[in-house]
């Protein structure tokens, strides 16, 4: 068996039938076919199944299997939690709904998973697709290139360098750490990564593999009170992580973020 045909793509959706047949099209389009997918509805009230079960019922039978798994609408770490429960793969590549690949992302990753035995977790670079058109590059990981230890931990203390849709993890490890914490309200993917830290190398593939797509949801998600609340729990939750002024660097941070006061 390959590297490749160890990975299971994770993606929760919710009210996606926007973008969902996008999504299924960027991963059957990869030049390195995935073990699966597994789609996780969390309780989508618009057409997002019913264009699951077209888009599987047309596609070619030679493919990997696509499995839909439907439920109540408990939040994107809980329906990622619950899609990895069903998944047989031994690396997990993360990715959301609105967001899409390029065709060759799992040929890449596959290969560097399969040269560096020691990192269990990789990150690699992306475009970012704002709202009105325009784009950047985000280049994720870049500050956190095959460290581990406690180097790692306290740099991702300072600064979340990972990005969820351009992130693949070991499936093993994401189990040892009990995968999302669904307890907390924002921030699930940054106290993951925080988790992981304690037990993995984290690599960065220095490459464009894939578009974070901006939505109205993702920029106004209100009320800001949940989201510092959920820095706050992580800042005192990994305070160990920091060194010197780590700790009230971030603090600050966080409470003059200009997010708060648009």
């Amino acid at each position: 068996m390959s590297i490749s045909s160890s990975i299971s793509v994770i993606c929760p959706c919710f009210n996606a039938e926007k973008s969902i047949w996008r999504l299924l099209q960027t991963v059957d389009a990869q030049i390195v076919q995935p073990l699966e997918l597994i789609i996780y509805d969390d309780g989508s009230t618009d057409g997002t199944i019913q264009i699951i079960e077209e888009y599987v019922a047309a596609r070619k039978k030679d493919f990997f299997p696509i499995k839909p798994i439907s439920g109540a609408h408990s939040g994107p770490g809980a329906a990622r939690n619950f899609a990895v429960e069903h998944s047989k793969g031994t690396w997990l590549a993360f990715i959301d709904a609105d967001d899409y690949w390029l065709p060759h992302k799992l040929k890449i990753v596959s290969e560097f998973i399969q040269n560096h035995s020691d990192i269990g977790v990789w990150v690699h670079w992306e475009n970012f697709e704002f709202l009105n058109g325009s784009a950047r590059i985000i280049k994720n990981g870049n500050k956190i290139r095959y460290l581990g230890g406690a180097k790692l931990s306290r740099s991702l203390y300072q600064l979340n360098d990972l990005s969820t849709s351009a992130t693949c993890v070991k499936a093993e490890y994401f189990q040892k750490v009990a995968g999302f914490d669904v307890k907390l309200p924002n921030g699930q993917d940054y106290d993951l990564w925080l988790k992981l830290s304690r037990y993995s190398k984290f690599g960065c593939i220095p490459e464009i593999l894939g578009s974070y797509v901006q939505n109205s949801a993702s920029i106004s998600a209100r009320p800001y009170h949940k989201r510092i609340k959920s820095e706050l729990i992580i800042w005192w939750r990994y305070r160990c992580f920091g060194v010197g002024f780590d700790i009230l660097v971030k603090l600050v941070r966080i409470l003059v973020n200009k997010a708060w006061i648009r």
